[in-house]
């Protein structure tokens, strides 16, 4: 009707100037009132994003595909209309949605419930469709344009759920064995040779070369760094090649692997 195409003419031309006028210096100039300074810095956050889209180029782009969208919404009501066997031109079928749509967003109600449902039998019976065909209309528009997304995404949510407890079930994951349940000692050094005992097992002062003769630990579980006899020149009877059990006076013999001699004493 001339009536609602008046209204819905002025709401856009208002909701356009508004916006221009807050993405101005005269919105920046409002958001310093006193009883709005509290809020600022959101409020110019805000600001500053409207100013964006209301560059001509953005706001046409917007204006575009938000006609085309709504038109679509429309072209599905009329589809629905003459599949039940109405006589509603897709003139009339177009505004009815946008109108419908306008008025469940008045509501405030999620999807704008019993608004959009309400206004859009009362106007497919004022287009001069039967109550029982304006109802079963609407409820075939509403599962096709908004029941549809919400099926889908609850679709989606369940499958992420799923996948999640998936991924915290795995056996070897972080849930399954944390690192704290291990203890150090089950775990050997990288760099320890196989014929070593583990940390735990053996303290580090049990072969210090100090504390622990040489006949008591291996000569490949001895550390590089070894005690040097200061008696360099002393000789030594375990030259390689020397005879097997061959002592030296000294109490000391070579290694090789440091550089120097070793006392046995």
């Amino acid at each position: 009707p001339a009536p609602f195409l008046l209204i819905a003419g002025g709401l856009l031309a208002a909701g356009v100037g508004g916006g221009g006028l807050a993405a101005s210096r005269f919105g920046s100039a409002v958001l310093r009132l006193p009883g709005l300074r509290r809020w600022g810095e959101p409020l110019g956050q805000s600001q500053e994003g409207l100013r964006r889209l209301m560059r001509p180029r953005m706001l046409a782009m917007a204006v575009g595909l938000g006609f085309l969208a709504w038109a679509a919404e429309g072209l599905a009501l009329w589809v629905i209309i003459a599949g039940i066997g109405g006589q509603v031109g897709l003139a009339a079928a177009l505004p009815i949605s946008a109108a419908a749509a306008l008025a469940g967003a008045i509501t405030a109600l999620p999807g704008g419930l019993v608004g959009f449902e309400g206004s859009m039998v009362a106007l497919l019976q004022q287009a001069g469709l039967p109550a029982p065909a304006a109802a079963l209309a609407t409820l075939l528009t509403r599962l096709a344009t908004l029941w549809l997304a919400v099926l889908i995404g609850l679709a989606a949510w369940v499958g992420l759920l799923r996948a999640g407890a998936a991924d915290a079930a795995e056996p070897g994951g972080p849930a399954a064995t944390p690192s704290s349940e291990m203890p150090s000692s089950a775990v050997p050094s990288p760099t320890a040779p196989a014929s070593t005992m583990p940390s735990s097992a053996t303290p580090s002062s049990a072969i210090h070369p100090a504390a622990t003769p040489s006949s008591a630990t291996p000569s490949s579980a001895m550390p590089a760094a070894v005690e040097v006899c200061p008696d360099a020149g002393a000789a030594d009877a375990a030259e390689p090649g020397a005879p097997a059990g061959a002592s030296s006076p000294t109490g000391c013999r070579r290694d090789t692997e440091a550089g120097g001699r070793r006392c046995n004493g």
